[in-house]
Parts: C-alpha cells; structure tokens; sequence
C-alpha cells in the first residue's frame, strides 16, 4: 500500500509538472494592427481584427467552411501584422497558422520576419523563416495533405510588448486564421539586438533569399558542367553551412556583405575555369530578363551589334560585360566616329551608351530595369558579375545606307586582358519614320499627381513622354474638379479647375486627352445627393458644358479629348454617367476601359462609348466582343498592367500576359488585332516608390528617380526602365508592320519562347522588301 500511494505520488509530481510546463499563449484575445487591411472578398468580415487572436486555430480553410474564421489578402507584397502583448513580458515562441500547397494560387509565404519592440517605435528583428527554403511544398494542389493549414514557428525569446510579423507572400494570395504568442519559460535579459526599420529589414531578407538563388543556380550549372571541380564544390559547400548558420538574432550587415563577395569570388572561379579569360562581352537580347542568379553564356566569336532602323527613328542593342576575376573590374565605354563611305560622323548625337542597375521585384529577386545615362563615364563591375550595357541608336536625319562604328570596351584595371572591340553595323532604309503617328500610344501618365519624384520636374518628364512618343495623355479628376460648397447657386458649388489650363498647356506634346473624371461615392456626391436622379444630370451636364467650352478654348476639338468616367467599370453606373455626358452634349466622346461582363455589358453600352480599350488579354481571347465593340465606336485600343513586382513571375500558376514580353509586344499585338492603340498603367507611381532598389514598392512605374542614380553614372532627372525603352520600340514596330497582316498573324502566332529582338528586326527587313 505504501508502494501504491508512493507510485501515485511520484506520477502526480510528473504530470503536474508536464501540465505546468504548457506554456501559455500571453496572445489570446489581445489587440493587433494590420497593413494594409485585409481585401480578400471571401474572408473580409468585421471580425478580421479579432480572428487572428481568438484561440481558434487550424481553420485556415479559406475555400470551404472556415472563410469566417480566416483573414486574407491578395495581391500584395507585404503584410505587416502587429501584436500587442498589453504589456512587456517574455516571449518564448511565435506561430503562424497559414494555408498553401497550391490550390487556387494560394501558397504559403515566401518567408516571415519577426520582429520585437518594447514602445512600438523601434524594432529589433529577432527571427526569419522562409517555408520555401525549408521545402514545403509549393505547387499545383495535389492532394488532401495540402488542404491542412500549417504553423510558422519562431523561438523569439525576447522581453517586449509588441510583436511585428512581416510576411512576404510568395503567390496572389495569402491567409491566416491564428497566431500564437507562448510566454518563455524562463526569465530574458533586456537585450534585443539592433534596431531596423521596417525596410531594411525587409532588405536583409531580400538579399538572403537572393543568395539562395544565386548557390542554388551555380550548383546546378556546376553539377551540369561535367567538369572536376571538386575545390569549387568544396568552397560552394562551405558557402552554403555559412548562408544556412547566418541567424537574423545577431543581424550583422557586415557578414552579410562577406557573404555576398564570397559568392561573386566563387562564381567568377567557375566563369574563369569554364571559359579561361579575366572578362568577356558577349551578346544579350535586349528583350530578356537578366537576373541577378543568372549565368552568362560564353565569350563568342564574331561579336557584333547590328542595327537596323527607319530614319527618324531609334533602335536599341545590347551586351554584356562578365567579370570572372576576383577583383573588382573597372571600365569606359568609347564609340567610335559614324563612317559612312568615307565620310565619319561624331558618334555622341546618334548612339548613347546605357547601363543597367539591378533592382528588386517582389518575384523575381534583383534583376536589371534601370537604364542609366553612362556615357563615357568609367564603372565598377564585381567578381563574378554581369552587368549589361545598351547602346540607344537615333537615326534622326542620316539618310539612308550603310553605316559601321564600334564600341569599345575598354578595362582600366590591370590585368591580362585590356579591351575589346565590338564593330557596330548600321543599315538605315529608304523609309522615314512619321513625325505625326496614327496610332494612338497611351500611358497613364499622371507626373504632376501626388508626391511622386516626377510632380518635381514636369518639364523632364514632358520631354521623356515625348521621346518615347506617347500621344495620348490623361489629365486626373485633382486638375478636372473644384468645388466650393459655400456657393450659394447650385450651379457654382462645382467648376472647372483652375489648373485644367495649365496642365493643357504642359501637355501639347499629346494629340488627344483623356479626361479622367474617377467617379467614386464622393465625387457622384459633388452634383446633389440622388445620383443619376434629374437635379443631379441636370448640375452634371452644365459641368460637362463648361468642360467642354474650357477645352475649345485651350485648343482641342471633339476629335482631341473624351471623358473617361470610371476606371475599369461597365455597369448601370456608367451607363447613367455616359447618358448624362451625351444629353449634355451629343458630340463629346465617352471612353470606356472596361468589358464588364461581357458581350450582353458591350451591347448595352455601345451606342454611348465612342473609343473602347480592351484589356490586351481579353482582346486575344475575345474577337467576336471586339467585333461588338467596333459596331458603333471610333477607335479601339488595348491596355494592360504587368508591374515591376510581377515582371517575371517566378512560378507558372500566374498567367500574366506576356509578362517576360509585354512591354515589348503589346503595341504590335494591338496592331495585328486591328486595335488603334495600346496603352499600360502607368508612366509613373504616386509616390517616391520608384526609386532604386525600393524593397517595398508596389507600383507599376517604368521611369526611376534621378535622384538615385549610382556615383558612377551621369545625373538625369528620370531614369528611364528596360521596360520603357522596349515599349517605344514596340510602337515603332506596330507603325512600320502596319498593313503587313500576314506578318503581324504570323507574329501572333508565333510562340512567345521563340520571340526574340532577332525574330523581330527580321520581320521589320520582310516588310521593307514587300
């Protein structure tokens, strides 16, 4: 008995200290923050501030019967979520409860930061982790196993109050039901580390993750090589334990950066033991995506760059320049004088040396977008690098005939090899480009709006739309409407505002305007409170008199401008808007973005929407809606969005069109669709996110801020991207195919993995002869 009551004691001791040893989740029920809030239609719910806190857990089933118990974001780069403890304590582990695997595009996160603060002001980053780097499955949805949501699980075991969780999603979307907080067993020490911001951490993860990428892809190449290499293996295997053992508790920028020298000093020894030379140049299709990880080929014979343009016309060529040295390498590009026959021509006023910048998308990693102004201004190029270098050719008033000139390249490090010579071919037909182009080359170019670099020197960009020949301009509602709600008549409370002539004035490079009116809730409000109602068409209509009459006035006829109502919108709405305009005055032109639903939305709008503008997408997949469309109309165009963040997605599960050649087709695939136009969103972001290398942005700009520009680069105000240079070449060659409808079916037929800067100079050569 004395046995018994002995056993029973001893296991009550033991259970009870099991029990006591559960730690407590100090998250339950506390209050959090979320940026940006949560947009996922099918989640989105009051309770999404209370949800992530609520104790219930493994209900991140989005797509069946738990979409209430869940909180959801789509399409953003980063979701920051901030949990409040009430007070400081010490927090032991951190877990994320989130859904993947791949079905619907539903992944889990690229990674998780997990940051501490005691005041809710300055952050230490105390943890990453990356599910992908960790081999969770990322994919098509499979099977059963990837419906069950999973935890993030980080050991903090910090004393704070506040606990931020910055998530980069890796697809569209992103969920999460539940995260727990657990108390540390033990008593912390006030120690936390270095404070960051928010960006900078972000951009330590980012240049983490990069280094993956880059191990990843030259372990590859060198396992494909078939070469003995097994001291590289050697120093790429020790690479990878050290990569795997940096820890973001003891965040050091400086072995960071050990690290990311270590890598170029490796790979530039497998470039050098693969090819035998210090540097190379060698051709680069100026329509593909160079990333960061990405292997050059080799040094090649019979190097040469061929351009081949109308007169008036420009024509972009590029190569690049690989370091396989140790060292970092440095160079000047010289051109040489323009012969023809045996005349020579300075070469500074027809062809501008460029160099690309590597900056960060959201999926793709570090890849080259910014072009900046090199000119002969010499630069560095790390070990193991590959920097890319476009020459921008403007025929202008050169008449037509054969041309030669060379580049050279020319190292200023000492070393075995000193330059490199690149003959230039030039060939300019009998065929001038036209100064006034009929088709109608449209950005969202709102350079004036918001906080943006571009509100800052309009002039340069007035000069940069210019040179990339854009012809259509949109004027925003902040330069349309001004209100005064004190007015005693009706009638005055909405007038044409004062800086709608200004903007017309800085806009003369443009043949037509748009005239984006953004009707949303406040703005419908603006002409009485019943929209759509007789008083409201009535105040609207006399507006759109004055609208009309302020245009006449600075210049532009019926044929010059159209209202634009709403963005991407075709419903009852719309409808009402665009019967307004036209009872107001039959003659203006309505411009719609948008299909709505589909053909039976088209047949309601047809006889009020004079100029249409298909997503570029819908157009291909829909003739019989264009044909539609085209029954009453003017003009119709195409457009499309393919951002900075999404110029190359990494995965297949997200069908961007042309997203590898958007910026560079579009324009003739409009062409070929009989379309008189094609446009993209947009020439620049709001706000000062197009800067280089900006971790965070969002935006779908294509120029970059000056302001930026590296030391050894020449200033200029606006940068432009690759993107932006490819489309006013795209523009180019939609003009000179125009008419040439066996090669423009042929080009859209043509696999897009098969659509290189070759294929299509060879097509513009086709067309010339015919």
């Amino acid at each position: 008995m004395r046995y018994l009551f002995f056993v029973i004691c001893l296991l009550y001791v033991i259970f009870s200290s099991l029990f006591a040893a559960e730690p407590k989740n100090i998250a339950l029920n506390k209050d959090y923050t979320l940026v940006p809030e949560p947009e996922y239609r099918f989640t989105e719910d009051p309770l999404d501030y209370k949800q992530l806190t609520d104790g219930v857990k493994d209900k991140s089933l989005w797509y069946e019967q738990y979409r209430d118990k869940t909180v959801g974001w789509s399409s953003e780069s980063i979701v920051d979520i901030t949990i409040d403890l009430e007070e400081i304590q010490n927090v032991g582990t951190v877990k994320l409860f989130t859904v993947g695997g791949g079905r619907a595009q539903v992944e889990y996160p690229e990674y998780v930061l997990f940051l501490v603060s005691k005041d809710g002001v300055n952050y230490h980053l105390k943890g990453f982790v990356s599910p992908l780097l960790e081999g969770w499955h990322f994919g098509e949805y499979k099977s059963s196993l990837n419906r069950v949501s999973k935890a993030i699980s980080c050991r903090l075991n910090s004393r704070c109050r506040y606990i931020k969780l910055l998530i980069r999603p890796f697809a569209t979307m992103f969920f999460s039901d539940e995260i727990e907080v657990f108390a540390a067993k033990e008593k912390l020490s006030d120690t936390n580390g270095t404070v960051l911001t928010k960006s900078l951490a972000i951009e330590f993860a980012e240049r983490l993750m990069q280094l993956n990428r880059n191990k990843s892809n030259l372990q590859n190449n060198i396992n494909k090589s078939g070469l003995k290499l097994e001291e590289l293996k050697m120093k790429l295997s020790g690479f990878e334990k050290r990569l795997k053992e940096l820890r973001l508790d003891a965040i050091d920028s400086g072995k960071l950066n050990a690290l990311e020298k270590l890598f170029g000093i490796i790979r530039a020894e497998y470039l050098n033991k693969l090819y035998g030379t210090e540097w190379y140049c060698v051709n680069s299709d100026y329509l593909d995506l160079l990333k960061y990880e990405d292997l050059p080929e080799g040094p090649k014979a019979g190097l040469k760059l061929d351009f081949y343009c109308w007169q008036g016309e420009r024509s972009i060529k590029a190569f690049n320049i690989v370091n396989s040295t140790e060292k970092i390498m440095e160079y000047n590009i010289k051109i040489s004088p323009i012969k023809n026959k045996e005349d020579y021509i300075p070469s500074e006023a027809f062809i501008v040396p460029r160099r690309g910048v590597y900056v960060f998308s959201k999926s793709t990693g570090f890849f080259v977008d910014p072009m900046v102004l090199q000119g002969g201004k010499p630069f560095q190029v790390k070990p193991g690098e590959v920097v890319q270098i476009s020459l921008e050719f403007n025929s202008k008033n050169l008449q037509s005939g054969a041309y030669k000139s060379a580049v050279l390249v020319e190292s200023n490090t000492k070393g075995t090899k000193e330059n490199q010579l690149l003959p230039i071919n030039i060939h300019i037909p009998d065929k001038v480009f036209p100064s006034e182009l009929e088709f109608m080359n449209c950005c969202w170019d709102f350079f004036t709006r918001g906080n943006g670099f571009t509100k800052r020197v309009p002039s340069h960009a007035i000069s940069d739309l210019e040179r990339h020949l854009v012809n259509v301009t949109i004027i925003n509602h902040s330069n349309i409407f001004e209100t005064n709600r004190n007015a005693a008549n009706p009638f005055a409370r909405v007038q044409v505002s004062q800086s709608l002539m200004r903007e017309l004035r800085r806009r003369k490079y443009a043949d037509f305007v748009l005239l984006f009116l953004c009707f949303g809730e406040r703005r419908q409000k603006m002409f009485g409170e019943d929209f759509l109602s007789k008083q409201w068409n009535y105040r609207f209509g006399y507006f759109i008199k004055k609208l009309v009459s302020e245009m006449q006035i600075n210049g532009f006829s019926y044929d010059n401008f159209a209202i634009y109502p709403y963005d991407e919108k075709l419903d009852d709405d719309f409808i009402g808007v665009a019967e307004a305009v036209k009872n107001a005055d039959s003659k203006v032109n309505v411009y719609c973005n948008s299909v709505g639903e589909g053909d039976a939305d088209i047949e309601k709008a047809k006889d009020l929407v004079d100029i249409w503008c298909f997503p570029l997408g819908t157009a291909v997949k829909h003739p019989d809606w264009l044909s539609l469309a085209e029954e009453n109309s003017k003009s119709v165009w195409s457009y499309g969005a393919p951002s900075k963040k999404s110029f190359a997605f990494r995965g297949e599960s997200r069908n961007i069109t042309s997203s590898r050649l958007f910026y560079r087709t579009a324009p003739i695939k409009s062409e070929a669709l009989g379309l008189k136009g094609a446009g993209f969103w947009t020439y620049v972001y709001e706000t000062d996110e197009s800067s280089f290398n900006n971790i965070t942005t969002r935006g779908h700009g294509i120029v970059y801020d000056g302001r930026n520009v590296p030391e050894d680069a020449i200033y200029e105000p606006i940068v432009p991207s690759k993107r932006w240079q490819q489309w006013r070449e795209a523009v180019e060659d939609a003009v000179a195919l125009k008419g040439h409808q066996n090669l423009l079916e042929e080009f859209m037929n043509k696999p897009e993995e098969e659509i290189t800067s070759e294929y299509i100079t060879n097509l513009r050569k086709r067309a010339d002869k015919n």
